[in-house]
């Protein structure tokens, strides 16, 4: 009879034989049955281990002769433990082989080879009784060491793949550029386990001088300038590696050159290159062999994809720049209008309504002086003054105008109030103003809140067909809020938003005074059901203009 998991060995059958002496013939039965028996053991494609109770080495089978490096008699009747498990793992295995009350057990634990190498088994343990009755345990052990690390590298491929569509996502979301190179040292060091710098270099004649760098101590800062020779090299590969004599050398990064003794090399790898700036992202290598191949592939690909990032960046720094030197210009002509405006203010009231009211005088005068006869005269002389009144009341009107009044004196919410009591009697409107004094701001909060509610009022009885407007002023601990709604036609908002020189060209205007206080407007308007126009003056970043 044959067995197929036998390799095809023929299992001795066990024939009587009357002819022979019966205990010869037992005794080669036996000795055929342990032939057998020693066959199947070395054939096996199994670790097999016989020690005995106090652990020592018995036998074990070809298999445990190739793959440990012993020979059986080089190691028969020493301590299975000590000469094959590691200290720290020796106790601990002695009492799973050894002590376990169950005749059969499992467990996993690597072994060293005569090499110094480690193989991971997957061990399983029996006990029996030797033929003259002693305690045997039989162990079984599964080189599983390629399983393991299979698993191992499958794992590290999700981690890496996970750690890659992270990087990705950060980065693509991330416009700062502190923050996107910051998170590029942290997901690149989770992905190969060592630590990781990003420096950015100007561009020079005499090479390359460190500006800005994230993962090095800030003393590395000042130090001596990239070789020309370096940096002609990581202009044409993209990828060069660095030895630590070298940086030490050419004190490159020196002091942490200096700091870290174990320090092989630094793998240095271009994610960003402009006309001024190179960005590199550096791998301090401990070992002299650090990267594989398949680490540098994954590191140019994670450096691409920074560099665009980094290049989003900057451009987003260099348009904040922009938006800021915006700011400062809109806030100077600001500033100027309303010099200018205070200026034309006084003159219209110290000059020119001096000079008209002295015409009146004049016309007074001579309008006394004037016989009762001459009627006529007398009568174009008193529309004359007329007409001077007038012009002084539009004169007094305009100046107002020109000029908010004393709002330090007098208080913003009166000052409002009285502009919605004038404005009403010029227009007709019917305003209705509820709001409280304001605490504690300062002069140019109170003349914004004017100017827009000016532009507002100016506005609505020009273009927007109401008969009633609604006005309320109030504050809390967080912000200043001036609401003006109207009942009127309304703003369409693709109208608005095509041509912001159409009805409600101060808009822009007023979102720019707000923006200088670091407020934001907001308009909310549908067609036929009027428009509301709220004002915020926060203690809080600036915020855009919003069109609801």
């Amino acid at each position: 009879m044959y067995d197929a998991g036998y390799h095809g060995t023929r299992r001795p059958e066990l024939i009587f034989n009357p002819n022979m002496n019966h205990q010869k013939q037992i005794e080669d039965d036996l000795r055929k049955e342990k032939d057998f028996a020693e066959t199947l053991i070395n054939i096996a494609q199994i670790i097999i281990v016989v020690i005995d109770r106090t652990g020592k080495i018995i036998r074990f089978n070809s298999l445990m002769e190739k793959l440990s490096g012993y020979s059986l008699e080089e190691v028969k009747d020493q301590d299975w433990f000590t000469l094959f498990f590691r200290e720290s793992d020796r106790e601990e295995n002695r009492r799973s082989f050894l002590e376990s009350k169950s005749s059969y057990s499992y467990h996993q634990s690597p072994i060293m080879l005569k090499d110094g190498s480690i193989r991971e088994i997957e061990w399983y343990k029996s006990k029996s009784k030797s033929r003259n009755g002693k305690c045997q345990f039989i162990i079984i052990g599964l080189d599983i060491t390629e399983r393991i690390q299979t698993k191992k590298a499958m794992l590290r491929q999700n981690a890496r793949t996970t750690a890659l569509l992270k990087n990705a996502s950060r980065l693509n979301d991330q416009l700062n550029l502190d923050v996107l190179v910051k998170l590029l040292c942290e997901d690149i060091s989770e992905i190969i386990q060592t630590k990781v710098s990003a420096t950015f270099f100007e561009k020079k004649t005499d090479g390359l001088h460190l500006v800005f760098g994230h993962g090095i101590s800030l003393k590395d800062l000042d130090v001596d300038p990239v070789p020309p020779i370096i940096y002609q090299k990581l202009i044409k590969q993209k990828y060069l590696t660095v030895s630590a004599s070298e940086l030490r050398s050419r004190k490159i990064l020196s002091n942490l050159a200096e700091t870290e003794p174990d320090l092989q090399a630094i793998d240095v790898i271009v994610f960003f290159n402009s006309i001024h700036l190179l960005g590199t992202i550096n791998i301090y290598a401990y070992e002299e062999t650090h990267l594989s191949e398949e680490d540098r592939n994954l590191l140019r690909g994670i450096a691409d994809q920074a560099g665009m990032a980094v290049a989003n960046a900057l451009l987003f720094d260099q348009v904040k720049v922009t938006q800021k030197q915006l700011r400062k210009l809109n806030a100077k002509i600001i500033a100027t209008q309303e010099e200018e405006r205070k200026r034309l203010s006084r003159e219209l009231h110290d000059e020119t309504g001096q000079s008209l009211t002295a015409l009146k005088i004049c016309l007074v005068l001579l309008n006394n002086d004037i016989p009762v006869q001459y009627s006529f005269l007398k009568e174009k002389l008193s529309n004359a003054i007329m007409m001077v009144d007038t012009t002084l009341e539009n004169l007094r009107t305009l100046a107002h105008q020109l000029r908010p009044p004393a709002l330090k004196d007098n208080g913003i919410n009166l000052v409002l109030e009285d502009l919605c009591r004038d404005f009403s009697k010029q227009s007709g409107l019917s305003i209705d103003y509820h709001g409280s004094e304001l605490r504690n701001i300062p002069e140019e909060v109170s003349v914004c809140l004017y100017r827009i509610l000016q532009e507002s009022l100016t506005n609505i009885a020009k273009h927007a067909g109401a008969s009633k407007v609604r006005i309320r002023l109030h504050q809390n601990d967080q912000q200043i809020q001036l609401s003006v709604q109207d009942n009127g036609l309304g703003l369409k908002k693709e109208r608005l938003l095509r041509h912001p020189e159409s009805p409600g060209i101060g808009l822009v205007g007023m979102a720019e005074r707000l923006e200088m206080l670091g407020g934001r407007l907001e308009v909310r308007s549908k067609s036929g059901k009027g428009t509301q126009l709220v004002a915020w003056i926060p203690c809080g970043n600036r915020q855009p203009l919003i069109i609801r």
